[in-house]
């Protein structure tokens, strides 16, 4: 497959929440949420790329163009592994 098969058939996954007719009042459908479906597994990519999406920061998902999306996720993984690292220390010192 072609890389723009591979982007179409990514993006055929995913259905912004804004769109479904019973959650379009909702506060979700504003914050660029997406719609999870029910699925019995939660590792298949459809299940689990939504669900990373939404657990992204509100700012970092309404981002304006795709470079400023890249921009803030960078700093916004930055920061997680920052924490993470800062928390094992805590734990190595004060255990």
């Amino acid at each position: 497959m072609d890389n723009d098969s591979d982007i179409n058939d990514f993006y055929a996954l995913i259905q912004p929440l804004s769109d479904v007719d019973s959650r379009r009042r909702l506060r979700s459908a504003s914050t660029a949420e997406v719609l999870v479906p029910a699925t019995i597994g939660d590792r298949a990519l459809a299940v689990a790329g939504p669900r990373a999406w939404n657990n992204l920061p509100v700012d970092l998902r309404l981002s304006g163009t795709f470079s400023t999306f890249k921009t803030h996720l960078k700093s916004h993984l930055f920061n997680i592994k920052s924490s993470l690292q800062f928390d094992c220390i805590i734990d190595y010192f004060c255990t």
